[in-house]
């Protein structure tokens, strides 16, 4: 439970970034397609079909009409030749390739969530290598107490100092 919850709220940030709308896309909705014409949104749909086995509530959670999530299924299904969902009156019930495909699905998400934000934190120094030109004269004052303390509370940044006349 407490994986597909940190899954669940790395797909719905995944998918709140606004750079990933404005990325180089080549479908005619303007949307990244992948292999077979398949888009992020569409996988994101999937996902919560899987999650939810029922498209009423799936479409819910979506904030989307039924059977435009429906048709969206069927869309996926029939660019892979596949079916990934047994239909019933009740819901639905995963195929083999639906639980294959949402095994990986999931973890694409997550990589793909991971991936942003990591761009995110190094555009704002949080991540990365911080490269530093420091004059000795200055080193032993407070610099080197707040560099302390920057380090500690960002151990993803690695601090990079070297020395730095004054001329440069």
């Amino acid at each position: 439970p407490a994986a597909a919850e940190l899954c669940a709220r790395l797909i719905r940030r995944a998918f709140t970034v606004k750079s990933i709308i404005r990325m180089r896309t080549s479908n005619a909705r303007g949307q990244m397609a992948f292999a077979h014409g398949i888009d992020i949104p569409q996988i994101r749909y999937f996902l919560a079909v899987a999650e939810h086995l029922n498209y009423t509530c799936a479409a819910s959670a979506l904030g989307m009409c039924g059977s435009t999530l429906s048709r969206q299924i069927h869309r996926i299904e029939d660019n892979l030749g596949v079916s990934f969902f047994e239909r019933h009156r009740s819901g639905v019930r995963l195929t083999a390739a639906g639980r294959q495909f949402q095994t990986r699905a999931q973890q694409f998400i997550f990589e793909f969530a991971r991936a942003i934000d990591d761009a995110v934190r190094a555009g704002r120094a949080e991540i990365g290598d911080l490269y530093l030109g420091i004059a000795p004269s200055i080193l032993a004052g407070p610099l080197l107490r707040s560099l302390y303390f920057y380090q500690r509370g960002l151990p993803d940044v690695q601090l990079r100092c070297f020395e730095a006349d004054h001329g440069s």
